[in-house]
């Protein structure tokens, strides 16, 4: 007797063994989307998570009554601080070299080392399949 199978039975057969192929692989995460799991991962477990935290806390309880009661004041208020800061340029306060030089590669190394390599694999081979523009 023979066991040949019909064309609509080896395509019934053929959709199961590509399920069960697809299944154990895990989704692919996108290169942004592991770049930023790792800059969230990195910044729970910064020293700073729980300050800011707190403060975020803090400063939610403490303007929600004013933006309640007098949110053009608050507008005004959040002008003149972003004025003050613009003016003021805080970020020029530290030296360059000490930005550069201590704080970018830290955050950079951080972030880079949890990022999965399969996600970095995916940036370099995507940046490398890209033609030059003229």
């Amino acid at each position: 007797m023979s066991t040949a199978l019909t064309a609509s039975e080896r395509l019934v057969l053929s959709r199961e063994k590509f399920k069960q192929a697809l299944s154990h692989q895990p989704a692919p995460v996108p290169p942004a989307a592991s770049a930023a799991n790792a800059l969230a991962q990195w910044w729970t477990a910064h020293p700073l998570h729980e300050a800011a935290a707190g403060t975020a806390i803090t400063a939610n309880a403490a303007l929600l009554p004013l933006a309640q009661r007098h949110p053009v004041a608050l507008v005004a208020g959040g002008l003149l601080v972003g004025g003050l800061l613009a003016w003021s340029r805080p970020w020029q306060w530290l030296p360059k070299a000490a930005l550069v030089d201590v704080l970018l590669p830290k955050l950079a190394s951080s972030v880079l080392m949890q990022a999965p390599a399969a996600s970095w694999m995916a940036i370099l081979s995507a940046l490398s399949n890209q033609s030059p523009e003229k």
